[in-house]
């Protein structure tokens, strides 16, 4: 049986300088697979918080060149690689392995030695792990490199919708999953740019009908406006099950792809 850790549920600046909740992205561990995804700030305080073994990632997937996604991949990079140097695995958007105009690459030459594979990935590029196969896919975010990503497996398939703003085709992108893990900045309709908010979220989720859907990566707003009562919000509206996220949530997947 799989499962999803969220190592944190903030996300943005304020979430980030603040650390009103933790901002360390969350982890997916399906088949022989531990992956590490977004490990932004607090992602190795939050593994040795939750007694979780680094050393134990397989892979890291990082969707996109903005600090509350990458600021623990130098580190989560070096204890993937401790005693195994030469095999980790990361997947990332083309402005994180390779650096695009102004995003430069956040991670020095000496990391990128220890890895195995360091992939860039664009939107329906593909990769395969053991036993997970991982696709990128579009976004519409500040960083044009951005991508988010399907996992899937045979225990269940699992997307990303990484930072972006809603556009036409979003819902395609996702469709046929058992779990959806959200990125939603905001409450109701007050929506910024490059980012969902719950509004989003409603009309993101009742075209693409995830058996479940959770929401993470909140800024302040978000967390002044009760998360939990914002996925409520999502549930009634569309009827499928939703929940918010929060700090050190464990999520279970059945063999059956479904939430237990």
């Amino acid at each position: 049986m799989g499962q999803i850790t969220f190592l944190g549920s903030g996300g943005g600046r304020w979430a980030t300088i603040t650390q009103r909740v933790s901002t360390g992205g969350f982890r997916l561990e399906l088949g022989k697979e531990a992956v590490q995804v977004d490990p932004g700030p607090g992602a190795i305080l939050r593994c040795k918080e939750m007694g979780i073994n680094p050393q134990r990632t397989t892979a890291i997937f990082c969707s996109h060149c903005h600090l509350d996604h990458y600021n623990d991949l130098e580190v989560m990079i070096e204890a993937m690689c401790m005693d195994k140097k030469g095999n980790g695995i990361l997947l990332g958007s083309e402005s994180i392995v390779n650096g695009f105009e102004k995003f430069e690459r956040p991670f020095s030459d000496y990391h990128r030695s220890l890895l195995k594979e360091c992939k860039p990935l664009s939107p329906g590029d593909s990769f395969s792990l053991d036993g997970i196969k991982v696709t990128a896919k579009k976004t519409a975010h500040e960083d044009p490199k951005a991508v988010g990503a399907i996992f899937e497996s045979s225990e269940a398939i699992v997307g990303y919708v990484a930072d972006t703003s809603f556009f036409p085709g979003l819902a395609d992108e996702y469709s046929g999953c058992d779990i959806m893990v959200v990125n939603v900045m905001r409450p109701d309709n007050d929506r910024i740019p490059w980012h969902l908010c719950t509004d989003d979220v409603v009309k993101l989720v009742g075209e693409a009908k995830p058996k479940q859907v959770i929401m993470n990566h909140f800024g302040l707003k978000m967390l002044s406006a009760m998360a939990g009562e914002q996925a409520v919000k999502v549930q009634k509206e569309t009827g499928i099950k939703a929940k918010a996220a929060r700090d050190g949530l464990v999520v279970k997947i059945g063999n059956d792809g479904a939430n237990r």
